[in-house]
């Protein structure tokens, strides 16, 4: 009987640990601008949140224009619904490749603790 309780307490925790991770993906193109526009430029973020540790990892390529850091880090996540244009939320760190117009976040450089806010 005791193997069944440390099999069952193993179980739940594990359920719990699934369903306290989640991940996101998101396109990255001119079409997720508001308003859209047309540009080769494309990349794709992936966001994993544990707990309040949000992790963010991914790449982009094909820049129009070389990556530049002065404006706000280069680049950012926004906080908006739908539709909608939002202020600067959360800033990534970019690797960029020496062509300056791709590049990768890399999860151990943008790894963030989220608070109640």
């Amino acid at each position: 009987m005791k193997k069944l309780y440390i099999i069952t307490l193993i179980v739940a925790l594990s359920w719990g640990t699934l369903w306290s991770q989640q991940k996101f993906v998101a396109s990255l193109s001119g079409l997720q601008e508001v308003p859209s526009i047309n540009t080769r430029a494309s990349g794709e973020l992936v966001a994993e949140l544990s707990g309040n540790e949000l992790t963010i990892s991914g790449s982009f390529s094909d820049l129009e224009g070389e990556f530049d850091e002065i404006i706000a880090g280069g680049a950012y996540l926004h906080l908006a619904g739908p539709d909608a244009n939002g202020g600067v939320d959360l800033l990534l760190n970019a690797f960029v490749f020496n062509d300056s117009l791709n590049g990768l976040f890399l999860p151990m450089d943008n790894t963030n603790t989220l608070d109640s806010d």
